[in-house]
């Protein structure tokens, strides 16, 4: 139903996202499982080779953009999905430690390239309303990765190297048919063979701290998936499937109110607006969630933590619907591509220092890391007020 509401070139392209995130799902999923149980890497080479493998691959997406605005988005996009389904089934049948990192960064590389390279289509797709688009496709996302979380899930429950290898290579199969689609779709696209270097993009000043800001703002990705899941078990002794039920809140309200709220953002004033109501939504929800610490009353507790995990799916798709307008509003079409791989470094470096970050804070000082955590998020959603050119 949600893919069948995008017309046009933009529906397949959602197919292609759902097959590509279903993949991240998997990944997510199996990739330490894997690597622990069968490859029998200790945990911390696994936490190490991670960590190096996404700063290897941190600069992949700005070579993707700039590929797509060189020579084509429908090239460079069929090309990181294949190299990403070659890493899915290498992924399976590694023998090494360096072979390990080898391929993890690969399959990021790619996975970066092929969403920088995704942004000139969007533009060509949609135009002025490039911004719906995107929220239809973060839509999508979730739901992919959700499907695809469920489905490497029921497999590891057999316990052995085949299932691993076999929800990999489901992966990589349909990431494999993602090819198929862009490649006899024949998208036109839009080709600047003359590019500004790298370093015209890094003075551009306003666009250069609308990546840090995000980058920043990117953190909140990591509490309800890193943090709160721990702060459930480990300070509130509430019953862990509250963990579960609080991912089923965020993809529930992002499935459901993304594209609708990302519609009243269409303007750079609309952007800065959304960052500074997601910040202030992060507070809250933080707040909520210091709150709910070794409870006199479990149900109570409870409610208070799904009311956190609702204010904080909500100040989610305004952090989105913020980034996708003033990422492609102030990005020029001719470099589109390079644009956004830049701006995706700062999710990047979320990914890679996040993490560390929430839990040194959040459940190293407890709750008064819960709020600080909170007031970087609204600090931060306020300093968009300075980006505009």
């Amino acid at each position: 139903m949600l893919i069948r509401s995008i017309a046009g070139d933009g529906r397949r392209l959602a197919w292609v996202t759902l097959w590509g995130s279903a993949a991240s799902g998997v990944y997510l999923t199996t990739v330490v499982l894997f690597a622990v149980q069968e490859a029998h890497l200790t945990t911390d080479q696994v936490g190490l080779g991670l960590g190096i493998a996404g700063l290897l691959a941190l600069g992949a997406g700005v070579l993707g953009g700039r590929a797509a605005d060189r020579w084509g988005a429908p090239a460079v996009l069929a090309s990181s999905l294949s190299l990403r389904a070659a890493a899915f089934v290498a992924l399976g049948f590694y023998g090494s430690y360096a072979a390990f990192v080898g391929i993890v960064t690969l399959a990021l590389a790619a996975q970066s390239a092929s969403l920088a390279a995704r942004g000139p289509l969007i533009r060509n797709f949609a135009g002025a309303e490039a911004h719906v688009l995107r929220a239809y496709l973060r839509s999508v996302t979730n739901v992919g990765i959700s499907a695809g979380t469920l489905a490497a899930g029921l497999a590891l429950q057999f316990e052995s190297a085949t299932a691993y290898r076999a929800v990999l290579l489901l992966a990589a199969t349909g990431l494999a048919w993602s090819v198929v689609v862009v490649v006899r779709s024949r998208w036109a696209s839009t080709v600047h063979r003359k590019q500004p270097p790298l370093r015209g993009v890094l003075n551009d000043r306003p666009y250069v701290l609308l990546t840090l800001l995000d980058g920043v703002m990117s953190m909140q990705y990591k509490v309800l998936t890193v943090a709160v899941p721990l702060w459930i078990v480990e300070a509130a002794g509430l019953p862990p499937l509250l963990i579960s039920v609080t991912f089923l809140v965020n993809t529930l309200v992002v499935v459901c109110f993304q594209v609708a709220i990302s519609r009243s953002v269409s303007t750079p004033a609309d952007g800065r607006r959304a960052y500074r109501r997601s910040g202030l939504l992060f507070l809250i929800s933080c707040s909520c969630f210091a709150a709910v610490t070794t409870p006199r009353w479990p149900l109570v507790a409870g409610v208070v933590l799904l009311a956190g995990a609702l204010l904080h799916s909500i100040g989610e798709i305004l952090h989105a619907a913020g980034g996708f307008e003033l990422s492609f509003s102030l990005a020029p079409v001719s470099s589109t591509g390079l644009y956004l791989g830049v701006f995706g470094m700062g999710a990047a470096l979320a990914d890679i220092l996040g993490p560390w970050l929430v839990l040194q804070l959040c459940i190293g000082f407890g709750q008064v890391g819960w709020i600080l955590v909170g007031a970087l998020l609204a600090v931060t959603g306020a300093m968009s007020v300075i980006v505009h050119k």
